[in-house]
């Protein structure tokens, strides 16, 4: 009796399985029919504009560290500041 009840739990969990992956081979299916039909300069155009991005907050990062490296080359002004506005 237990092996009948065990063999059906299986069976079921085999079911189960079984429709997770059709599931997932549609999902597969509809990613790689987007991915077909998506405009040839879409994703390189899309790429080349995160590259831009990148390079541009790294030259600015850049920047920023070499602004606040060497804080003894900051202009004093009489006034007892430091140079910035506030």
């Amino acid at each position: 009796m237990r092996a009948a009840l065990q063999v059906a739990r299986l069976e079921e969990q085999l079911e189960q399985k079984g429709t997770q992956l059709t599931s997932l081979t549609e999902r597969v299916a509809e990613a790689e029919r987007r991915i077909r039909n998506r405009p040839a300069g879409a994703q390189e155009s899309g790429n080349s504009a995160l590259v831009e991005r990148i390079q541009r907050l790294e030259a600015e990062n850049r920047r920023l560290k070499l602004g606040r490296a060497s804080p003894a080359r900051t202009p004093v002004v009489e006034n007892g500041s430091d140079g910035e506005d506030d």
